[in-house]
């Protein structure tokens, strides 16, 4: 694996990765593989689209169970400014600059094209690059992204969520319960992934954001609309929704207006979906990528014509 810490993107010193199966001693960068851009969500950072050993790209990066034609896939993960370990780089912290980043780290790394899988606010920077950079993307995929209209609560302040989400996590002290690690003990009871290390580390990367990633990528998020009716995009898209996360009936809303979107419900995910979830959210991504995922919108428009050549009248809807 091809590790480099840290990249000069757009006046910013971003921390990312590069896992590149190497073959035979042959540079990575010779051997045909897939490469997948992963970017977190607001707040997060690599551990949320599960950069240690048993995480969603670790797996696609080692597991022998997801490869292409016997190649693993290259990974390279990304973290935004502001968070992560590229919390001192400067703003703005929006969405339009991260995608801004991802673009012009890949153009540095020599990527044409590559398939984006953005998580959360992230999701919301998939969303830009389908509709402003569609020529360099080959598919995408949107793990609980925000929707294309923005969130249905948007109205908050940027310290209530943050607020919220610490408490949430366990950092602060919630009024119903004694303490805050009782909430933690419930919380895991509920799911068994969500240990009380995983809410800590959660809660620290929280609290470690700067003011004005908070202020700025919080209105970044409540602002958000795509730029292009969502049934205008093209591009080959999977959805990753959790059964548990509160943005599933949105998330499932777009995919179903994606002229070429394709959905899966994770039933024991909620938002932190790939970390509830990670062999279920890798074997998503890798069905999608070898063409075994069902596109909705294009399985009945083949039937609708199907049906039409041979005279069978209107076909039923599913």
């Amino acid at each position: 694996l091809n590790v480099m810490p840290f990249a000069v993107v757009n006046g910013a010193s971003l921390w990312y990765c590069d896992w590149a199966p190497v073959q035979k001693g042959t540079a990575a960068e010779s051997v045909n593989v897939e490469p997948l851009v992963f970017l977190h969500g607001f707040t997060a950072n690599r551990l949320n689209w599960g950069y240690e050993e048993g995480g969603c790209a670790w797996l696609l990066a080692n597991d022998p169970q997801f490869r292409r034609d016997g190649q693993a896939y290259r990974i390279i993960m990304l973290e935004a400014r502001g968070a992560g370990r590229s919390q001192g780089a400067p703003g703005p912290f929006t969405i339009d600059q991260q995608a801004d980043d991802v673009l012009e780290l890949t153009s540095q790394l020599g990527l044409d094209t590559f398939t984006f899988c953005g998580h959360s606010m992230g999701g919301g920077v998939g969303w830009r690059l389908l509709c402003t950079a569609k020529d360099r993307l080959r598919r995408a995929v949107l793990l609980a992204p925000i929707p294309s209209l923005g969130v249905p609560n948007g109205t908050a302040e940027p310290q209530q969520p943050r607020t919220h989400v610490l408490q949430h996590y366990g950092w602060l002290p919630v009024p119903s319960f004694q303490s805050a690690m009782q909430r933690c003990e419930l919380v895991t009871e509920a799911r068994p992934r969500d240990s009380v290390e995983w809410l800590r580390q959660r809660a620290t990367a929280v609290s470690q954001c700067p003011e004005q990633y908070w202020v700025q990528g919080w209105a970044s998020i409540v602002n958000f609309r795509i730029p292009t009716a969502v049934d205008l995009i093209e591009t080959p898209v999977l959805v990753i929704a959790g059964a548990a996360d509160g943005l599933l009936k949105a998330n499932v809303k777009d995919c179903m207006d994606l002229p070429n979107g394709t959905l899966c419900v994770l039933a024991a995910a909620g938002h932190e979906t790939a970390h509830h979830d990670p062999v279920g959210t890798a074997a998503a991504i890798h069905a999608f990528l070898g063409g075994h995922a069902f596109s909705i919108r294009r399985h009945l428009q083949t039937v609708t014509r199907r049906v039409a050549e041979r005279g069978l009248g209107p076909p039923a809807k599913l």
